[in-house]
């Protein structure tokens, strides 16, 4: 498997943890594996693995209205637009809007959608990931380049 495969594998898993049942805590662990690579996983890494945690303890359902994505989101529009109030508000806007339609679409993916669509999903959120949080609006964007792409490219086969 290329690192390119590996690492969109470990993201997916990643997300299935993070996207999982709201009745449990949000949180995935990226631990150093012995290759070097990382590893994601439910349960904090051991040893002398680095450990970067992606999440919160808090179940879904025992978060207040504002959730620690929201937060994410707002630091890094803060960060994008340090001095520009009115496009921080709209930055907030089109990330949130965008994140729906990201959780659309891992949802779709998870429960069996278009297989040929995972990795591109996932190096697009690799691709896009910013802290604690991603650009969701270019998540969004590389995904639906991807996904143009791939029904160009069946409909030029079908031809």
């Amino acid at each position: 498997m290329t690192r390119n495969k590996t690492c969109a594998v470990r993201l997916l898993a990643a997300l299935a943890i993070l996207f999982a049942t709201p009745a449990v805590a949000q949180k995935a662990y990226k631990c150093t594996a012995k290759d070097g690579g990382s590893v994601f996983q439910s349960e904090p890494c051991t040893g002398e693995a680095k450990q970067v945690v992606y999440g919160t303890d808090r179940p879904l359902q025992d978060r207040p209205a504002a959730s620690v994505a929201l937060h994410a989101m707002s630091r890094r529009c803060e960060r994008e637009w340090p001095n520009d109030f009115k496009m921080q508000e709209y930055c907030v806007k089109q990330q949130t809007a965008a994140s729906i339609e990201v959780s659309k679409i891992w949802r779709t993916l998870a429960a069996g959608g278009n297989a040929r669509l995972k990795a591109p999903f996932a190096q697009c959120t690799l691709d896009w990931a910013d802290g604690d949080t991603w650009d969701y609006t270019m998540v969004l964007y590389c995904y639906r380049q991807q996904e143009s792409g791939l029904q160009a490219m069946d409909r030029s086969r079908e031809n």
